[in-house]
């Protein structure tokens, strides 16, 4: 990727809090996604970094939260971006980016609630505006904080 490239795609990241990324398959989607979040970091950090890859199977309890069965019932557990976001929201300091791989095989119907509530919710307590997009096969969205200096 160039320069002008990337600078374009940061600066939209920056400002919008979300990208998509489309194109056909095996063209590097995730590995630039992946890329872009370490390099606007400053570091390569496995940990504030975040990959889900959407398939049919999986709904809104896997994704923000659900009961699921143990052996006295049920409990209720949170999903991957519930966690994800909470982990953000703990720790202001740093900025966290939350990548959805193949969103466009996901069974949208079951999930995509999540997407306009949990994001504001999140958001509101962090004081950005934190979003995903639900229309293709790759979505990013940064995660950042205001502080008072």
């Amino acid at each position: 990727m160039d320069a002008e490239r990337y600078g374009t795609l940061a600066n939209v990241l920056r400002a919008k809090k979300n990208i998509i990324l489309q194109g056909a398959p095996g063209v590097g989607k995730t590995f630039a996604a992946k890329r872009l979040a370490y390099s606007m970091m400053g570091v390569k950090d496995a940990e504030r970094v975040m990959m889900v890859q959407f398939h049919q199977s999986y709904s809104y309890e896997d994704f923000i939260e659900g009961f699921r069965p143990n052996a006295q019932g049920f409990d209720l557990e949170k999903g991957t971006f519930y966690s994800f976001c909470k982990k953000a929201q703990d720790d202001s300091d740093n900025d966290y980016f939350f990548i959805i791989d193949e969103i466009n095989r996901g069974n949208l119907s079951k999930i995509s609630v999540s997407c306009s509530c949990s994001s504001r919710t999140t958001s509101a307590d962090r004081g950005t505006r934190c979003s995903c997009s639900i229309r293709t096969s790759c979505s990013m969205s940064r995660a950042t904080s205001t502080s008072s200096a």
